[in-house]
């Protein structure tokens, strides 16, 4: 017998795009945006979540490039 599909592991799991409610929940108490005494975990706003993106070689190459013209074409002031 299979194993239905959402209970399959999959090694390339998309990434969540949205916090989970217990993620929020902490997130604005950091923030000191929530009460625990007034505020329902319900309907509380969403938060996208923000990936890092890992820079490949090539692309650190060409800002270091970028970098250093940047500082051989500015003048010197004094």
């Amino acid at each position: 017998m299979s194993l239905h599909r959402s209970l399959k592991t999959d090694k390339f799991k998309k990434k969540r795009s949205v916090r989970k409610r217990y993620e929020r929940m902490r997130s604005l108490m950091l923030q000191d945006k929530w009460d625990k005494e007034c505020s329902s975990v319900f309907a509380l706003p969403k938060e996208k979540i923000i990936f890092k993106v890992k820079k490949s070689e090539e692309q650190k190459a060409k800002e270091a490039e970028k970098q250093s013209l940047v500082t051989t074409l500015k003048p010197e002031t004094k």
